[in-house]
C-alpha cells in the first residue's frame, strides 16, 4: 500500500511541476517580448536622446552620431545577450513542462515586436501627423 501512495505521489508532484513550468515559461515568453521592444524601441531613442545631448555640450555632430551609434551598438550587444540567456531558460522551461522544444522562441518573439513596432509607427506618421505619403503631394 505504501508502495502505491508513493507513486500516486509522485505522479502529482509531476502534474504540479508540469503545470508550474507551463505557467513559467508563459512568464518568461512576456519577458522576452518586453526585452525586445525595450531593444527594438526604446534603448536606441535613449541613445539618439543622448547623443542630442552630446551634441548640445560639444556642437559637433560626428561625436553626437558616434556616441548614439557606439551606445545603439553596445547596449543592442548586451541586450541580445540577456535576451539569448532568458530564451534559453524558456526552453528549459517548456521541457521540464513535457514539451519537445528543440528551438527557442526569441526569433518569432523578436519579429512579432517588430512588424507590430513598425505597423504603428506607420499608422502613427501616416494617419496621426498628417505627414506627406508620396512626395510633393499637394496638401488640402
Amino acid at each position: 500500500m505504501a508502495l502505491e501512495e508513493l507513486d500516486g505521489t509522485r505522479a502529482l508532484d509531476a502534474a504540479v511541476g508540469a503545470r508550474f513550468a507551463r505557467v513559467a515559461s508563459a512568464g518568461v515568453l512576456v519577458v522576452e517580448a518586453a526585452g525586445a521592444l525595450l531593444m527594438l524601441g526604446a534603448m536606441p531613442l535613449a541613445w539618439l536622446w543622448i547623443g542630442s545631448r552630446v551634441y548640445r555640450e560639444t556642437g559637433s555632430i560626428a561625436a553626437d552620431l558616434g556616441a548614439a551609434l557606439l551606445g545603439i551598438i553596445g547596449t543592442g550587444v548586451l541586450a541580445s545577450g540577456v535576451l539569448t540567456r532568458i530564451d534559453g531558460a524558456w526552453i528549459r522551461l517548456r521541457r521540464s513542462a513535457g514539451q519537445h522544444q528543440p528551438d527557442g522562441a526569441l526569433p518569432q518573439v523578436v519579429a512579432v515586436v517588430g512588424t507590430f513596432g513598425l505597423a504603428l509607427f506607420f499608422v502613427w506618421y501616416y494617419l496621426l501627423s498628417n505627414a506627406l505619403i508620396i512626395p510633393f503631394m499637394p496638401m488640402h
